[in-house]
């Protein structure tokens, strides 16, 4: 009697979780979204506000390093740390961006 009844329950378990899988992927009648869509919509606003902050941090290091190289007159230890901050901002945005660009064909 017991295996019966965990075979019973095994089966229903994957019947709920199939109904689930089906409500959350597909219409539903009350013409709302489905909620994957609704997640890989968050999703992608989330990638978005990423990547653009990212960029905006990257632009805000680079302007701030430019300004220390320029500010440097003939400092050479300085010049190289502001050198060194403009390639670093600069790899940063290049390694998200390409983040960004595999988390969105991910997504597809």
């Amino acid at each position: 009697m017991a295996s019966i009844f965990l075979g019973f329950r095994r089966w229903f378990t994957l019947l709920f979780l199939a109904l689930v899988l089906t409500f959350l992927f597909s219409d539903n009648a009350l013409g709302f979204p489905p909620l994957g869509e609704k997640l890989l919509n968050v999703i992608t606003e989330l990638k978005t506000a990423f990547g653009t902050s990212s960029a905006a941090a990257a632009s805000f290091v680079m302007v701030l390093a430019a300004v220390k190289w320029i500010a440097s007159d003939n400092d050479s230890g300085a010049r190289k740390k502001a050198k060194d901050a403009m390639i670093h901002a600069l790899v940063g945005l290049i390694i998200v961006s390409m983040a960004t660009e595999i988390a969105g064909m991910a997504a597809v």
